[in-house]
């Protein structure tokens, strides 16, 4: 079952590991759904991040690949996820 944090544990929470691939490798991994997010789990694993431009322009994205970490994302009641039925 899906446990529910708090906004104030969030931030103590730990940042997924960053993507070793180079930016050009990431953008076209990026570039190239749905395949792309084999290579982004290839390279660093099932839940990685990234970031393509500086951080007031465009903010960070995490690529999540693992049955269980979709099904978390998924399952949250935070707001950042358009869920709706139908």
């Amino acid at each position: 079952m899906t446990e529910t944090v708090g906004a104030s544990e969030i931030v103590s929470l730990p940042l997924p590991p960053r993507c070793p691939l180079p930016y050009r490798e990431r953008l076209a991994a990026l570039k190239q759904f749905p395949y792309g997010a084999d290579l982004f789990r290839a390279a660093g694993g099932p839940v990685t991040r990234f970031q393509l431009a500086p951080s007031w322009l465009l903010p960070q994205i995490v690529v999540v690949t693992s049955p269980q970490g979709i099904r978390d994302v998924m399952t949250s009641r935070g707001g950042s996820i358009d869920k709706t039925r139908g």
